[in-house]
């Protein structure tokens, strides 16, 4: 009788009988039918996948696996195949990488068994994925290289592109940035015209991101945009994730805070329907840098320390990083420097141990502890840490970090009561900004150079008030919540914008 149901259901749905894949699963089987169990088991699994609903996806693929012994000897290998590669993108898609490791492992070891070197290039890709985002990156490079030669031996270009991303990604993170261009360029220039969406998408998020690492906000919303997009039509969790990270980041850069925050906190809702635990430890530490910008101090705190304890419980350590480094700038805002150097130096450990992302985790902290230098008066530490924020941040072009480190160099060198350099340093800085423009550091750079004018009795210092007021004017349009608007516009610094500008025309 069920049997006979499944059938009636099939014939009557057609085409939409994957629609009501549980169902018949339940119906073939209780009918005995152990091959078609499987089947709908697998489509119930892609539901639920498209619907993030992985927890659900992650049961019905599981399901579907312990029936294959049942089935016809013929049919087992490939049905094995599609469930572990399923079900283990399941699993990466909720930073369950151990899991997807082993699926795509056993996966691997099924297409060498039935010698089908486009499955075995398959699997290699994406092993190669998992061990990129668990930090196994010898294990990537020998993933990658292995899928490399399947594809120059097949002659087939998809694949080699596909694999290419890879490297790149592993390019990305280790600070060989002009080899990540160039081949993630590749990449979508090859898949585009091919139609060729998964390579394409990849090329895209990390292209996107590295516009981030670069200061080209503008050209990152473009194309982080677009990965968004083909993330959701491809059901990628963790790229999707990842392009809302950094299209919320870009965003925040550009002054754009509201959007920036709604970004974020759409990304935090939808991974924590889904048990997703890498980007849940990520986010709360750049929601905590857009209040910092916005001059919200307390509100920083209360999300860095967040970030830091979902980090430390999920064991993500690049999130534990930025965190402790953000830490240390709120107890350097606060006055407390031993907490302060703490922070700083916990990260500076972590660092030491993992080459993930290092290079841009330290000029972050080389940028915080020069504030923090500053902060205590001891302006020869602060100008060797400005100095070797500079020399980095210019090796990796990422020029939000070259406007940084002149503003420091400025800032010690008008404490040491050098305003010629300091001039030189603000004016530098805001030439690098006429190219690469970062909103959130042009008003304040504008701000101090009107504040270094003004103590020279420089007429020029209401030209300098004046854009910076301008660009506080756009920050704060684009700030949607009154009470955080009304913050910002009353915070000491921005204050400082309007008075001293005002007191100087004699308003």
């Amino acid at each position: 009788m069920h049997r006979r149901t499944g059938d009636l259901m099939i014939r009557h749905c057609g085409d939409q009988a994957p629609r009501f894949a549980t169902q018949l699963a339940v119906h073939f089987e209780r009918g005995r039918d152990f091959a078609r169990a499987v089947e709908f088991l697998i489509h119930a699994g892609d539901h639920g996948r498209q619907i993030n609903a992985y927890e659900k996806a992650l049961e019905h693929y599981s399901r579907a696996l312990s029936f294959v012994p049942r089935i016809a000897t013929e049919l087992r290998a490939p049905r094995l195949l599609t469930i572990y590669q399923k079900r283990g993108a399941a699993y990466l898609a909720t930073s369950r990488f151990d899991q997807a490791a082993e699926d795509f492992t056993s996966m691997l070891e099924q297409a060498r068994v039935m010698s089908d070197r486009t499955w075995e290039h398959t699997a290699l890709n994406a092993l190669a994925e998992v061990y990129f985002y668990s930090h196994r990156l010898d294990e990537l490079d020998k993933c990658a290289g292995e899928a490399l030669r399947i594809a120059r031996d097949l002659g087939d270009e998809r694949l080699r592109v596909e694999t290419v991303v890879f490297i790149a990604m592993r390019q990305d993170i280790i600070g060989e940035l002009a080899q990540a261009k160039c081949n993630l360029d590749e990449t979508i220039r090859v898949a585009r015209p091919l139609g060729f969406k998964r390579a394409l998408l990849d090329g895209l998020a990390w292209r996107g991101q590295l516009y981030f690492f670069q200061s080209e906000y503008q050209r990152a919303e473009e194309v982080l945009r677009e990965t968004v997009d083909l993330a959701s039509e491809l059901r990628h969790g963790p790229l999707f994730f990842q392009a809302q990270f950094f299209l919320g980041l870009s965003l925040g850069n550009m002054g754009r805070f509201s959007e920036a925050l709604m970004v974020l906190r759409e990304a935090t809702a939808l991974a924590g329907r889904n048990g997703e635990q890498y980007w849940l430890a990520k986010i709360p530490n750049c929601i905590a840098w857009i209040y910092r910008e916005l001059q919200d101090f307390d509100q920083a705190l209360k999300y860095d320390l967040e970030g830091l304890t979902v980090a430390k419980a999920s064991r993500v350590r690049e999130a534990e990083t930025n965190s402790l480094i953000s830490l240390g700038l709120d107890r350097t805002d606060a006055s407390d420097p031993q907490k302060a150097m703490e922070s700083f130096g916990e990260a500076a450990a972590i660092l030491e141990s993992d080459v993930w992302c290092r290079w841009r985790f330290t000029l972050r902290l080389h940028a915080g502890l020069s504030a923090h230098h500053l902060s205590r008066g001891e302006l020869e530490k602060a100008v060797a840490y400005s100095r070797l924020l500079l020399e980095s941040a210019t090796r990796y072009e990422a020029r939000k970090y070259i406007v940084v480190a002149h503003k420091l160099l400025a800032e010690a060198a008008y404490a040491r009561q050098d305003f010629a350099e300091a001039e030189d340093q603000l004016n530098t800085a805001l030439t690098q900004l006429a190219d690469y423009p970062v909103p959130i550091l042009t008003w304040k750079i504008n701000s101090m150079l009107g504040r270094l004018r003004l103590r020279l009795l420089d007429g020029s210092a209401t030209e300098a008030f004046e854009k910076a007021s301008t660009v506080v004017q756009m920050i704060a349009s684009n700030i949607e919540d009154e009470k955080l608007r009304t913050s910002f516009l009353t915070a000491p610094d921005v204050q400082e914008v309007f008075v001293k500008g005002s007191v100087f025309n004699g308003g």
